[in-house]
């Protein structure tokens, strides 16, 4: 499997390797299995889309992750409406380390979203993983909900990150299975409507894990901390 590299900051449009990285993600061809890595501290400024063949495997799963040390690699949505967005049937892919924030364009399916993942209650991205980001920033002035993570998807995996300053809900998910770990997840709800939860997964979500989140609801009196609709163990 090949590693691609990827620094915002170089001139030349490049080619992909560490000594000649390309400077943008739209350069990148998807290919399951591969890892595609961004320079840590440098900033993206633009939407990530992850298309359908990036989907990897259990024992290759697709890395989109960072290089060099340091910070994490960021990506500015500003005018996208999201800033990672993984295509339904994208399955074992794994987001590790971006700050994610600014994105601010709005849509009625999709509303202005972090990270978002699939594209519906049938249409799903299984077995994706998103690690250690901190996701923050949204549009603050919404029409359609706006949030931080939302997943439709079984086996989704959101552990390590920091969610944040959020218009609606701060994990938003759809699906099976999903393993929820060690977040924080804050300043929520912040487009007054009391609409926005620190998690919300609004199907069955049987065999599930969720545990020693940090789930802060102080931005409302109404908030609430998590909502799970028809669940079942």
């Amino acid at each position: 499997m090949a590693t691609i590299y990827i620094d915002p900051t170089v001139t030349g449009t490049g080619t992909g390797t560490l000594g000649d990285p390309f400077k943008s993600w739209a350069s990148v061809s998807w290919v399951g299995g591969n890892s595609y890595l961004q320079k840590a501290g440098t900033t993206f400024a633009g939407q990530v889309t992850v298309t359908s063949s990036a989907a990897g495997s259990a024992g290759a799963p697709t890395l989109i992750g960072t290089y060099g040390g340091g910070e994490k690699a960021r990506i500015n949505g500003a005018g996208q409406y999201q800033g990672i967005r993984v295509l339904q049937n994208a399955h074992y892919v794994t987001i590790d380390g971006f700050d994610v924030y600014g994105q601010d364009k709005q849509d009625a399916n999709t509303g202005t979203t972090g990270i978002f993942i699939g594209d519906g209650d049938t249409l799903n991205a299984n077995n994706v993983r998103v690690l250690n980001c901190w996701v923050h920033g949204n549009s603050a002035v919404p029409t359609y909900d706006c949030n931080g993570v939302k997943y439709f998807g079984n086996n989704v995996e959101i552990s390590g990150c920091l969610i944040e300053d959020i218009p609606t809900d701060g994990i938003w998910g759809y699906g099976l299975a999903p393993n929820i770990h060690h977040n924080t997840v804050r300043r929520v709800d912040l487009d007054g409507r009391d609409a926005g939860d620190c998690l919300q997964i609004t199907y069955a979500c049987n065999g599930g894990r969720i545990y020693k989140n940090i789930f802060d609801r102080s931005n409302s009196a109404s908030k609430q901390v998590l909502i799970i609709s028809a669940a079942s163990a």
